[in-house]
């Protein structure tokens, strides 16, 4: 019996796909803002802290207080659980520092919050990581190979990689024109002018027809519609997203900037704003790293240490993906490929996701 409070809602749907096709049984608290993408009623309803509480940015004194509420809450209403889960970055993990139950955190953003934290409150936050997983409490799981790294390079514990995939979608790929879509459907300013500059000049020079999410679906999109599409284009805004692993599980052929032209995108115009909890460029870390042989993920500065970690990204280790390395490499690449067997190829690499997933929680879990 698994109890989930989670702030990543796309996470904790492949995790439960997982857990139910091996026998468990569990409730769901999701504290993701996201909620209602996947549940008809708010799931966090009854609870004793609230999502404003917990998006908050990680303070270890208003932790404390909340994980003692939490406590007292979870004692005295009769509530049980054989396991935690927990995702997204790692600070609900604090909620149930009191109760003497295994906690399983899966890591699908930094460990250390999506905001700048004061370096108090980071290294205490590692601190209470470190602790519980020495002490054998706490198990350290990673859907992304760049999180793990991450965790390594600030502690030296190695979490395991535990992919996510969208094993919960039932929409295939299933083309009805000659479009190609850029996605994903939000991004942040320099990321939304890089789509629509793409869109125009894929057009203008090769004859695509080429448009944005957003222009397609001014008002919001659902799977089978992406499903739709001939292909899809991404320009990312973050290492690792659960967008990025749908489009993959759907069999949309995709296309991504190679590392090279990611890392001159980022560097020269910080695309991906959400690689780290600041979402300012930064030249160095706060908090003290403990691998001290890699680079310092917080420079968004430096063009060999950018490289470095994004070659972590989710997208450079999926069979089937196309890399382009110019607009004019993507022109003739869209021009010329074979969409059905692409399509194949990475429906392929989710399903063995999916099987590499459940392997690792049948060993982590016995």
């Amino acid at each position: 019996m698994y109890w989930m409070n989670d702030l990543h809602v796309f996470t904790t749907q492949s995790a439960k796909k997982i857990f139910h096709n091996i026998g468990l049984d569990g409730s769901d608290h999701c504290l993701s803002s996201h909620w209602r993408f996947f549940y008809e009623e708010d799931p966090a309803i009854g609870l004793p802290i609230t999502r404003a509480e917990v998006s908050a940015p990680y303070s270890q004194e208003a932790f404390e207080r909340l994980a003692h509420r939490f406590t007292e809450w979870f004692t005295q209403n009769g509530n049980r659980a054989d396991f935690f889960y927990t995702s997204f970055t790692s600070k609900l993990v604090h909620l149930f520092k009191y109760l003497e139950i295994p906690i399983y955190c899966q890591l699908s953003f930094r460990f250390d919050d999506n905001h700048e934290l004061l370096p108090s409150d980071a290294a205490a936050l590692r601190d209470l990581l470190i602790g519980l997983a020495g002490s054998g409490r706490l198990e350290l799981s990673a859907n992304n190979r760049y999180d793990a790294m991450y965790f390594y390079y600030y502690t030296g514990i190695q979490p395991t990689y535990i992919p996510s995939t969208g094993s919960y979608i039932e929409k295939h790929y299933n083309p009805q024109s000659d479009r190609v879509l850029i996605g994903p459907g939000r991004h942040y300013s320099y990321g939304t002018y890089l789509m629509d500059f793409i869109a125009e000049q894929t057009r203008s020079r090769f004859g695509l027809n080429v448009q944005t999410v957003a222009s397609a679906f001014p008002d919001g999109h659902s799977w089978e519609k992406l499903c739709e599409c001939r292909a899809m284009v991404v320009i990312p805004y973050a290492v690792s997203s659960g967008s990025f692993f749908e489009y993959l599980s759907m069999g949309i052929p995709l296309f991504f900037p190679s590392l090279r032209l990611l890392t001159e995108w980022h560097c020269s115009n910080y695309l991906l704003v959400e690689r780290k909890p600041s979402l300012k460029p930064m030249c160095a870390s706060r908090m003290a790293a403990v691998i001290e042989t890699m680079p310092d993920p917080q420079n968004d500065f430096d063009r060999d240490a950018v490289r470095f970690w994004l070659q972590y990204s989710d997208w450079y280790h999926w069979d089937g993906v196309k890399l382009f390395d110019s607009l004019d490499e993507l022109g003739e690449m869209l021009s010329h490929f074979n969409n059905f067997n692409q399509s194949r190829k990475q429906k392929n690499q989710s399903a063995r996701d999916f099987e590499g997933a459940t392997r690792a929680w049948l060993n982590l879990l016995k």
